[in-house]
């Protein structure tokens, strides 16, 4: 049965619970709007300084005791493991991504028919993806794909070099760095090279 991976842990497979169908809510854009009296409509200044910001997402999470567990033990055994604690979530049907937050035990409910556990959770606005991404580039013009989520990439090189990015001229010497003017943004990103070396970059991709 497709479940839910916390950490390494499985909600099926390790734990025996069965999770309700869910859907994990949207991260909701912080908006700004500016009533202006006289005037139709109102100012949006929701991006004015710089990318839209999204506010953490929260639900809950229902579970299901599988038969033959026992019921007291099972939310000992829940509640060590999740409540209040911070870890990664993984989908069986969106193995690619992880999400990373905090979970609560909200209530454990028990009948004749079903024992259930329900869990909250608070993630982080952006679902990263499993592998953090790696490419290694020699000198030239490099076309770079990011994910929705801004990031700035660590940047290790092997000889002296100059990135040219959005319009600017960066130079490093060889080591590993982290250049805030090279922000690599949703979409293809242009990121000149000029070096005798070789350049490294490793960056965290996300998506909403």
């Amino acid at each position: 049965m497709k479940g839910i991976k916390f950490n390494e842990v499985h909600s099926y497979n390790d734990l025996h619970l069965a999770v309700a169908p869910f859907e994990i809510a949207p991260a909701k854009a912080k908006t700004t709007y500016l009533e202006i009296e006289g005037a139709d409509g109102s100012l949006d200044l929701t991006e004015a300084l710089g990318e839209v910001k999204y506010s953490d997402r929260q639900g809950s999470l229902t579970f299901y005791v599988l038969p033959g567990d026992d019921w007291e033990q099972k939310k000992t055994e829940v509640s060590n493991y999740l409540n209040g604690l911070q870890c990664k979530m993984t989908l069986d049907k969106d193995p690619n991504y992880y999400y990373l937050g905090r979970f609560t035990v909200n209530s454990y409910k028990s009948d004749k028919m079903l024992r259930q556990i329900t869990v909250d959770y608070r993630l982080k606005p952006y679902k990263y993806k499993k592998n953090v991404t790696i490419q290694t580039l020699k000198q030239g013009i490099h076309d770079i794909s990011c994910d929705r989520m801004p990031v700035t990439p660590k940047i290790t090189t092997t000889a002296n070099t100059t990135f040219s990015f959005n319009g600017g001229s960066y130079s490093v010497s060889a080591g590993t760095t982290q250049l805030l003017n090279i922000r690599f943004t949703a979409g293809t990103n242009q990121l000149g090279i000029t070096t005798t070396g070789t350049v490294t970059l490793e960056y965290q991709e996300g998506a909403l």
